[in-house]
């Protein structure tokens, strides 16, 4: 019963993404956008990144997880310890995605002002579906 049932769902899961595959080839056009009329200050983007974060129970198990095994046990402080490493991951991460955006937003005008960026990427997406298609289609139960 289940390795039919797994059957089913694995031929379902093919059809729907060579289906998402050709819809993908098939879209004509560019992406259209609606303009947002109202514009939100810095400060109010700013304190609702921050209250989103510190609400995000990924980042506070990162930090038990990942960094104690970078603290010596030796350590007269570890909590300061953790704190600085804390910091120090924040700030690259800060640079990082500062970095991320820039460069989505000079790769969003690119792609918007060209047509033909706009068709290849949707041949991409298209032989991405397909590929994750005959990966699904070739997995097995395991």
């Amino acid at each position: 019963m289940s390795s039919s049932v797994f059957m089913i769902l694995k031929f379902l899961g093919v059809t729907y993404l060579l289906y998402m595959a050709w819809s993908a080839l098939q879209e004509k056009g560019s992406f259209q956008f609606e303009q947002n009329e109202t514009k939100h200050s810095s400060l109010k983007i700013i304190k609702h990144a921050i209250f989103i974060n510190l609400f995000n129970p990924k980042l506070p198990l990162f930090f038990l997880a990942f960094l104690p095994q970078f603290i010596s046990s030796h350590t007269a402080q570890p909590i300061l310890d953790m704190l600085g490493l804390s910091l120090i991951f924040m700030l690259l991460t800060l640079v990082v995605f500062i970095f991320y955006g820039c460069f989505a937003a000079m790769m969003r005008r690119y792609v918007l002002g060209k047509p033909s960026v706009l068709k290849w990427l949707r041949r991409i997406f298209s032989m991405s579906f397909v590929g994750l298609s005959m990966k699904l289609l070739f997995s097995s139960k395991s």
